[in-house]
């Protein structure tokens, strides 16, 4: 730095380089180039380009009288460069001021860069450190100069060489402080003499140290070398060049140069603060620059109440590396610590009073004189407060609540109790009396001063088995009472509200109805309102009728995969599963659609307090499909059919009827009952999805007896039933209508009459009704009268021309012929002779006479 007695720059290097005279007096010519070629291997400290990379990093310049020449531009330029703030010579020994200050200031700040100032000390004892400190203060007054502007004292000069250097530097320093000037630094160099004691009076962090390399290069030795030793700036060259012009550049470690500002902080944190008996323990940190001038700690502890001190200490400063880390620009932060002990004056009653503990500095030894203190906030000894650090349901509805309530009442107040209180109903559920218990870290916290801290604690597992909460808010009341009950004076905290989880979810992984109208659900049922609802069920639900159809009770099984798929905080999810077989009976839901509740109950017949999960609805297939592959009406009436009828309402409805329908006189003629057989050929072709399409088959032959078909409409209607007569519950499925053959032919082929009465016919009849009509007959039939003559009845023989002639698809056609005499008296063929006769040809249901149901054809008309 610069002195104003000297025309050169007067900056200390520490380096180990040898200044070198070149004295050409006394040598030779040959002496002479020897001692040029020395003189040129001396090394000298490189000429440095500020904001050359190569080099440390300059992040401050100090200018005096001498940088006259430094104008706006310079700064901006210098601000471009990296440069932050600029360190201005104010003044010199008691009468100096550099005549360029207030110009050089207003510029530094008109281009942005902050602005510090030191004074070139010449003092060596304490009357004229005082007396340049009053110098110091009057010039930075005159120019107007913030309170908190670091100042710095230059200490280099040689005149400063005193044994009594450091109670001079403190001499000069309180001078400033006195005029409110007290953000304070100290500018030395590495070999000065007496370095250690006057970096004391404001500690290494806010030193700022010169030294200078050849090669100051980034990240170097000496970079480093000063950054571990705790300094907080070094100057490290003074060959530094802009525009032609040289300045000492600097570089800034923890703030000191830059952060210039912020220097002044006042700052404090009380620790912990406990009460016990008649001591009141407290510990913390206060960090203050001051501190350097008012070196008197104190802690004074104040009724806020009344307005009045209670109590004083003064303590030493104790060890903080942990303030030092987040504050290193504020001097004495590593130095900051505090934990003493109040004992209150006899008689001193806390109840209903406000304390606070005032942290201050003081120049004076008995805390008084200049001070810098912080209040801490009012402590009230009437105080109650509490924390739930942990709460949740566990298995059985258990509530587990741990925490603290410490409250000065309870000195008087002794039965401790926690309240459940659901928020939701409005209502309380139940309370529980606990023992409180040690919780020495609620003591050394913020509210140590509280009378109970170190004894607040609780642990309780609450049974809430009667009451279902998942879903509710809930609160703890923590509570002191005078009373055994829990009620009578007392001092409650409330907690905050807490969501009890009500976690509802489920899935059906498959669902099938198989044999026996047998339902198959699988899947998984997780929900936090198990740990109070034991008992789980199934319940089958029509969602088309509206109506529950069964509910089954189960034991939940181990589902690990569904704790690990996203619901791992639901209470019961690792043993949520289920694989049931629900057995429908005669209900019948195909074509309908089912849904599954899933249930947890605290009832056994699952009805009570529950919780339901609804799966989706499944539309329960009622495929009906059928054919009939073969009908025909056989001999003796007999009808035989063949097909398949395939069914999902089979699975219930385990009764398979063939039922004849007479679509012309709308009756049923006939119903069997059968037993499916195999049909794997219907599973095969597009109906293997139809329950019972592998076993689908039947072959009947029905025997219709009596039942006069020919001629009329059938259906088959193939049915499943629940009923072992066919009724009931049943699903049908009707065949086309198939038209029963009614072929009736016949012919005579020869017609004539002997002398003696007898009329000889001979001809066929062939008519499918034969298959039903079993009487055969030939009847006289005399049309001129229109009466019958006689009948008679034949036994039909075997014609097989008729068949080959056209008539194959009737169905007696190859049995079908007659030649009969038809015995006739005398006198008849007399009254006969000459009148047109006709032979009537029929098949009758009727034995006996030919009458009943019957069938004829009547033949040709002849003359007799």
């Amino acid at each position: 730095m610069n002195s104003s007695s000297s025309s050169t720059d007067a900056s200390i290097s520490t380096t180990t380089e040898v200044s070198t005279t070149l004295d050409t007096t006394t040598t030779t010519p040959v002496a002479f180039s020897a001692a040029v070629t020395s003189l040129l291997s001396v090394r000298v400290p490189d000429n440095i380009s500020i904001g050359d990379s190569n080099y440390t990093h300059a992040d401050a310049i100090d200018i005096s009288s001498y940088q006259n020449w430094i104008t706006l531009n310079d700064f901006l330029q210098l601000k471009s460069l990296g440069i932050k703030s600029v360190i201005i010579k104010i003044t010199e020994g008691t009468t100096y001021k550099n005549p360029y200050a207030a110009n050089q200031i207003s510029l530094a700040e008109q281009a942005g860069l902050n602005v510090a100032v030191y004074h070139y000390a010449t003092f060596s004892d304490s009357s004229s450190g005082s007396a340049q400190g009053q110098h110091v203060a009057q010039t930075m007054q005159n120019l107007g100069l913030d309170k908190n502007v670091l100042i710095f004292a230059d200490m280099e000069d040689k005149t400063t060489l005193s044994d009594s250097i450091q109670p001079a530097l403190y001499a000069f320093w309180n001078s400033l402080t006195a005029a409110g000037f007290n953000n304070h630094g100290v500018y030395t160099y590495i070999s000065y003499a007496y370095r250690d004691q006057v970096v004391a009076t404001v500690g290494k962090a806010r030193t700022w140290i010169a030294q200078y390399p050849y090669t100051p290069s980034n990240g170097g030795y000496y970079e480093n070398e000063w950054k571990n030793e705790g300094y907080g700036g070094w100057q490290f060259s003074s060959t530094a060049y802009i525009d032609g012009h040289t300045l000492d550049i600097s570089h800034d470690y923890n703030g000191l140069l830059t952060n210039i500002s912020n220097l002044n902080d006042n700052l404090a944190n009380i620790d912990n603060i406990s009460v016990s008996g008649n001591k009141v323990s407290i510990s913390g940190w206060h960090i203050s620059p001051k501190s350097t001038i008012e070196q008197n700690a104190y802690i004074i502890m104040f009724d806020s109440t009344t307005g009045k001190e209670i109590e004083r200490v003064k303590y030493t400063p104790l060890q903080r590396t942990d303030v030092a880390d987040t504050y290193w620009y504020i001097p004495n932060s590593a130095k900051s610590g505090f934990a003493v002990t109040f004992t209150l004056p006899s008689g001193y009653k806390f109840g209903g009073k406000n304390i606070q503990f005032v942290l201050r500095y003081s120049d004076d030894p008995n805390g008084n004189g200049n001070t810098t203190d912080i209040w801490s906030q009012k402590y009230n000894y009437t105080d109650n407060i509490g924390n739930v650090d942990k709460l949740y349901l566990n298995t059985n509805n258990v509530l587990s609540v741990t925490g603290w309530h410490a409250a000065d009442a309870s000195t008087t107040l002794k039965n401790a109790f926690l309240i459940v209180f659901d928020n939701t109903t409005g209502k309380e559920l139940t309370r529980v009396a606990y023992t409180p218990t040690t919780r020495s870290d609620v003591a050394n916290s913020n509210y140590g001063y509280i009378l109970n801290a170190s004894q607040s604690g609780f642990s309780q597992n609450i049974n809430l088995s009667k009451y279902l909460v998942n879903g509710h808010q809930i609160q703890i009341v923590m509570r002191y009472s005078a009373a055994a009950n829990g009620e009578g004076n007392h001092v409650d905290y409330w907690s905050k509200t807490y969501a009890i989880a009500n976690a509802n979810a489920a899935y059906v992984d498959s669902f099938s109805l198989g044999a026996n109208n047998t339902l198959h659900v699988a899947g998984w049922h997780a929900a936090d309102a198990s740990t109070a609802l034991k008992n789980a069920f199934l319940i089958v639900f029509d969602a088309t009728t509206g109506k529950e159809i069964k509910r089954v009770a189960y034991n939940p099984i181990s589902r690990p995969d569904v704790a690990k798929n996203g619901y791992a905080n639901i209470y019961n999810a690792a043993q949520s599963g289920f694989s049931q077989n629900i057995d429908l009976g005669n209900t019948i839901v195909n074509g309908r659609q089912l849904q599954i509740v899933m249930r947890y109950s605290d009832a056994v017949n699952g009805e009570g307090n529950h919780v339901d999960f609804w799966s989706k609805t499944y539309a329960i297939a009622n495929a009906n499909a059928a054919y009939v592959d073969s009908f025909s009406l056989g001999a003796n009436n007999t009808l035989h059919v063949a097909g398949w009828h395939a069914a999902d309402a089979s699975t219930a409805l385990k009764n398979a009827f063939l039922i004849v329908f007479d679509a012309t006189t709308g009756k049923e003629i006939k119903r069997v009952a059968y037993n499916p057989i195999s049909r794997p050929d219907v599973a095969k072709n597009g109906y293997a999805n139809v329950y019972n399409a592998a076993q689908s088959g039947f072959s009947q032959d029905i025997d219709l007896g009596s039942t006069f078909v020919n001629g009329h409409q059938l259906q088959i209607v193939m049915r499943y039933s629940d009923a072992a007569n066919g009724e009931g519950n049943h699903v049908d499925y009707w065949s086309d209508k198939h038209y029963i053959a009614n072929n009736n032919s016949g012919h005579l082929d020869s017609f004539s009459s002997t002398p003696n009465g007898v009329l000889h016919v001979a001809g066929w009849h062939a008519a499918d009704a034969s298959t039903v009509l079993k009487y055969t007959y030939l009847i006289v039939f005399d049309d001129t009268t229109g009466k019958e003559v006689t009948r008679t009845g034949y036994v039909p023989n075997s014609r097989p021309d008729v068949v080959k002639n056209g008539y194959a698809n009737v169905y007696n056609s190859v049995q079908s012929g007659f030649v009969k005499d038809i015995p006739l008296s005398s006198a008849t063929l007399r009254q006969l002779k000459g009148h047109t006769i006709q032979i009537v040809m029929r098949y009758s249901s009727n034995a006996t006479t030919g009458e009943g149901t019957r069938i004829d054809y009547w033949s040709d008309k002849k003359i007799l």
